[in-house]
């Protein structure tokens, strides 16, 4: 992936656009799908690792499309990390659960929910006995 500093050939305006479009047009797709059929049609070889370094680039980019659009980052986050295949339906899905935590409501309940996590963490074997 490109330096922060440096993206000579574009890539990240190029991945970017690709999200924005399907996600304006509401096009579901399959991103790996796609990727591995455009890496067939590529006159090199290109490998499933780079194909895969490609899907986590294209999916930081639909991540900060989702972010410029105001959603609460914690909220694309846990939808990218079940739905990041489809830019379109994870677009709606952010929206939708943004929606449901509107307000301070998604604040609240991870108000609520730090401290049990935080008193869970590094305990053994904790909530899996029968």
């Amino acid at each position: 992936a490109p330096s922060s500093n440096s993206d000579p050939f574009g890539l990240r305006r190029t991945a970017y656009g690709l999200v924005q479009t399907a996600v304006a047009n509401n096009l579901s797709m399959d991103l790996p799908a796609a990727l591995a059929a455009a890496a067939k049609e590529q006159p090199v070889e290109v490998t499933e690792e780079v194909v895969e370094e490609a899907g986590v680039f294209v999916v930081r980019r639909l991540e900060q499309l989702l972010v410029d659009a105001g959603h609460n980052v914690e909220v694309v986050r846990a939808v990218l990390s079940q739905r990041s295949a489809n830019p379109a339906l994870a677009a709606a899905s952010v929206k939708e659960l943004q929606e449901e935590f509107g307000g301070d409501r998604l604040a609240r309940v991870m108000t609520a929910m730090a401290r049990p996590t935080r008193l869970m963490r590094g305990k053994e074997g904790a909530g899996t006995e029968a």
